[in-house]
């Protein structure tokens, strides 16, 4: 009996051709070249979407313009700002469109936000620009010349600024003297100072403003602080870099070491009484009120020897007394006990204590339960 089977009636492969193209279909290589197949082209349709140009949210970075080498050439602000002088070129924020690739974008977009070293452009000035002429840069030129665009074969659209002005100026450099600054200068006689001179830059719009004497002063010394009468002590202070209001740049070390010498003063000592205060912290003080306590001392008064200067007697009226209140004095089983206490004093500048006054006896009492 054959084995041959019938053809189809309608044409076309039979049952038995058909099962067997499906048990083809169905077999492990089959499969697997359908499967690459099918990754392959989900692949390529990610990277086409990726590749599609689109257009992102605006964008930000500070367009900085700069000399194209170090030396003495400047770039300024095109104006002078009101106070009529020159200054080193201010940044400018611009706000942009960037157009490329759809992941590109997004990826350069995301950086540019969480690094903001990544969201200054950097412009060089071209050597051949000349001192005292002003430029005017195209935007949108600066931008699609910024190295993180063009190495990621972007390009920028619509900048908030269509053009940047800048100057060239040069920086002049000169000496000027060292102004030593104090709090206090009546208490200083002599202000030894080395280097007495120091070179700074300026730039040569505003060399002029300078004057004919320039000084670049010192931070503030603390000569009340430091400094008593006839001592002599030395001190390193910071310059500040700027002469009558105008920045300068100064050319090596900012500092400058100053040996002081106080003066010496017609000082008189006397005896003041002074009533004792007392003092607390906070929530004792309210502890102590709140129970109706009263403080006592031994000694209301004390005598001060105080040495001041002959001319300022007026700073005696500051010198003030005072004992400490402690939470151990307010507990139940230590009121109405005596307690020996340091004296503590207060001297306003220039007032000196002669002698240190001795301690104390206080306690605290109540005055509903005891008389003192």
């Amino acid at each position: 009996m054959s084995s041959a089977q019938a053809p189809n009636p309608r044409g076309g492969p039979g049952l038995g051709q058909r099962a067997s193209i499906l048990r083809q279909w169905l077999s492990p290589g089959s499969l697997r070249t359908v499967t690459w197949v099918s990754v392959i082209t989900v692949l390529v349709w990610i990277w086409a979407d990726l590749e599609r140009p689109s257009k992102t949210e605006n964008l930000e970075v500070w367009v900085k313009v700069v000399p194209a080498a170090a030396g003495d050439v400047a770039v300024v602000n095109p104006a002078p700002g009101p106070d009529g002088l020159y200054a080193p070129f201010t940044p400018k924020l611009v706000r942009f469109t960037l157009r490329g690739p759809r992941g590109k974008v997004g990826e350069f977009a995301r950086k540019l936000r969480e690094n903001k070293s990544r969201q200054v452009c950097i412009v060089q000035a071209e050597p051949t620009w000349e001192v005292g002429k002003t430029y005017t840069l195209n935007t949108l030129d600066l931008l699609n010349g910024w190295d993180l665009l063009r190495e990621e074969g972007l390009t920028a659209e619509a900048p908030s600024e269509s053009s940047i002005a800048v100057k060239v100026d040069r920086w002049v450099e000169l000496p000027v003297k060292v102004a030593v600054r104090t709090n206090n200068d009546d208490l200083v006689a002599e202000k030894s100072v080395v280097p007495k001179t120091v070179n700074v830059r300026v730039l040569s719009s505003n060399r002029d403003r300078l004057g004919s004497d320039p000084a670049i002063q010192t931070v503030v010394y603390d000569a009340v602080g430091e400094l008593k009468p006839g001592e002599s002590k030395s001190a390193t202070l910071e310059l500040i870099e700027a002469v009558a209001g105008i920045q300068v740049k100064v050319v090596g070390p900012r500092q400058v070491t100053v040996n002081f010498r106080a003066k010496e003063q017609d000082t008189k000592v006397e005896t003041k009484s002074r009533k004792v205060a007392f003092v607390a912290p906070l929530d004792v003080w309210q502890l102590v009120v709140a129970k109706g306590y009263l403080p006592q001392t031994s000694e209301p008064s004390i005598d001060l020897k105080l040495r001041f200067p002959r001319e300022k007697s007026e700073l005696l009226d500051a010198v003030r007394v005072y004992v400490e209140i402690t939470a151990d004095d307010a507990k139940p089983d230590a009121l109405g006990k005596t307690v020996q206490r340091e004296v503590s004093v207060f001297l306003p500048p220039g007032v000196e204590l002669v002698e240190t006054p001795p301690p104390v006896d206080v306690k605290l009492y109540d005055p509903k339960v005891v008389t003192p």
